[in-house]
């Protein structure tokens, strides 16, 4: 968009005074933008690196559900089943999987249930 206002000041479609204003605004948005990319790049990188770090104890999400306060409980459900868990004929189930249980989709997949 900045490079648009330039053109049209360059082909005399817009005033100087105009042109100052609208590159004024735009600048400020772009350094903000360009703060905000770097901000959630770095949120991304810590959480990458939480990830990495803990990935492992995903393994075994019954002694992880087992050892939560009921808070923690809900807030798992919240994240790992996307709030879409229920109970049906004795069987907890999910109309949905997340993207973080990759395993789990492949065996969704080759039982054709995904």
């Amino acid at each position: 968009m900045l490079h648009s206002i330039e053109e049209k000041l360059i082909r005399g479609e817009i005033a100087k005074d105009t042109y100052e204003r609208w590159y004024s605004t735009y600048s400020r948005n772009i350094v903000m933008l360009k703060g905000f990319v770097e901000k959630t790049q770095k949120s991304i990188g810590r959480s990458t690196e939480v990830l990495e770090r803990d990935l492992y104890q995903m393994k075994d999400i019954k002694a992880i559900y087992t050892s939560a306060n009921t808070i923690q409980k809900r807030e798992f459900v919240k994240q790992v089943f996307d709030s879409n868990l229920y109970y049906e004929n004795g069987i907890y189930r999910t109309p949905t999987m997340m993207l973080i249980m990759p395993r789990n989709s492949l065996i969704r997949e080759a039982k054709r249930l995904a």
